[in-house]
Formats: structure tokens, sequence, C-alpha cells
């Protein structure tokens, strides 16, 4: 009887089948507890993917539009003023210009009314002042040192033009450089913004 409990406690056969039918459930549960980390881990790595080929084309267009947009900044500086000003009053250019004509006038005006109107009563106000006349002058040299062909010429405009605006006591001398500048600034502002919109 002893060497009868020696033997397999199952029927003849069934101790293979049992013994597959566990090393089935346990090959199963591993599958079980490895498979949601690996599809997490496939997710992620197609979302990494998936990001850096965003990237990688949203870089590709920024640098593609700013070289655009470079080309077309070349292109205009490198065109006369009137060549300029007749492409910014084209029909489709008509809204840009427009606007653009507004905020370049508004420029001068508001400087000459502050310096000679205002900062005598208020001093703090020459910081108004001093923000619109750099504002002025830096458009004003571009045009000039384009019309003249000369940077030292430019720059002597400049003094001139916004030296008259700001301290002239001779009221029409300021009256005509007021209106030099709200015609430059007004055309310079116009004109970027038209040539902006053509260049898009």
């Amino acid at each position: 009887m002893p060497g009868r409990w020696n033997k397999s406690p199952l029927p003849n056969g069934h101790g293979i089948h049992y013994s597959y039918m566990i090393n089935k459930i346990l090959v199963d549960n591993q599958r079980l507890t490895t498979a949601p980390k690996n599809r997490k881990s496939w997710h992620a790595s197609r979302s990494i993917d998936y990001i850096r080929k965003s990237e990688m084309s949203l870089t590709l267009k920024i640098k593609t539009d700013i070289n655009n947009r470079m080309k077309t900044l070349n292109r205009i500086n490198k065109e006369s003023i009137v060549h300029q000003a007749k492409q910014a009053l084209q029909p489709v250019n008509r809204i840009p210009m427009i606007a653009g004509s507004i905020l370049g006038a508004f420029v001068p005006v508001a400087t000459y009314t502050i310096v000679h109107n205002e900062v005598t009563s208020n001093p703090a106000l020459w910081v108004l002042a001093t923000g619109g006349l750099i504002y002025s002058a830096m458009t004003v040299y571009s045009w000039a040192k384009t019309a003249f062909k000369h940077p030292a010429k430019a720059l002597g405009f400049v003094v001139l033009v916004e030296g008259t605006l700001t301290f002239s006591g001779t009221v029409w001398l300021g009256f005509a450089a007021l209106a030099i500048l709200v015609a430059i600034n007004a055309i310079a502002a116009g004109c970027a913004l038209a040539n902006d919109y053509r260049g898009k």
C-alpha cells in the first residue's frame, strides 16, 4: 500500500493534462500582467513620436515663413520710395494704406501738441514726446536714407526736421515741419502695412 502513494494521485494521463493547464494559466497571467505595461509604453512612444513630428513640422513651417518674410523685406528695401508708394496706393492695398496712414500721422501730431502746449505745465510729458520723436526719427531716417542714398544726409535731415518740430518758435516753420513729418510717417506706415499685406 505505501508504494501506491508514491504514484501520481491523478488518473493515468491526467497529470500531463493538468500540468499543461497550469502552465497555460501561468503564461496567460503573465501576459495579462505585462500587456497593459507594453500597451502603455507603446502608446507613450507613439505619442512622443507624434509630438516630435509635430514639432519638426511646426519648426519647418516657421523657418519657411521667416525666410519668405525676409525675402519680401529685402525686395521692398531695394525698391525706391516712389515704387513703394505706387504699390501701396493700389486698390487692393487701400485698407492697410488708410490704417497705416492714420497710425503714422498720429505720432508727429501728438508730439507737436504735447511739446508746444502741454510740457510747460507738466514736464513729465516729455517722456511721451521723446517716444514720439524716437518713432518718427527712425521712420524718417529710414526713408531719407533710401531717398538720398547717403546715411549722413539722412541723419542731417532727421535732426533738422525733428528739431524744427520740437524747438522752433516760428509758428509757420513748426507747422511746415509738422506737415513734412505727417506726410512721411503716414506714407511710411501705410506702405509698411500694405507691403506686409502684399508679401503674404
